[in-house]
């Protein structure tokens, strides 16, 4: 098989010769390009984007990280009694908010609450007394678009668990 390509190879005219080896060349160059050169150009032009995605990440998880610190270092007064906490961050909140505790659950009610209240409220809730929200049906009180109405239900651990 070897010699009958041979023998046919130099059957070729020499400028036949040239312009296959020109050919298989630019193949080789094509395949070199499309297996190794392009990817890697690819990969190359997507990096800033992926550093970006990796650097918000890497920040949610060091704010997530620095949560957990501070939720396992909350003084042990505060998350013996949450409910007594809720009602009162609640009663600071203002008229327009009512919560109603079963267990180891409330239900916040708001009527027209801003989102900078709501989310106040909720930092409040997770940092001092543990709680967690669980559900949530919110909707926007009239035209106003930072103005939400609805329930929060939140719940925290029962007495002895661990955070």
């Amino acid at each position: 098989m070897i010699r009958a390509w041979q023998n046919r190879w130099q059957a070729l005219r020499p400028r036949e010769q040239l312009a296959l080896r020109v050919l298989l060349a630019l193949l080789v160059v094509l395949a070199l390009w499309s297996l190794r050169v392009r990817p890697a150009l690819e990969t190359l032009s997507q990096s800033p984007s992926l550093r970006s995605q990796a650097q918000q990440q890497w920040a949610q998880m060091q704010a997530l990280h620095s949560q957990a610190q501070s939720l396992q270092k909350a003084p042990l007064a505060l998350v013996q009694q949450p409910s007594q906490r809720l009602q009162q961050l609640t009663r600071q909140a203002g008229a327009d908010w009512q919560i109603q505790i079963q267990g180891e659950q409330a239900d916040l009610q708001v009527q027209n609450a801003s989102a900078a209240a709501l989310s106040q409220w909720l930092a409040q809730a997770r940092e001092q007394a543990l709680a967690i929200p669980i559900e949530a049906e919110l909707t926007r009180a009239g035209s106003q678009e930072d103005r939400w109405s609805g329930r929060i239900r939140v719940q925290w651990p029962r007495p002895g668990a661990q955070p």
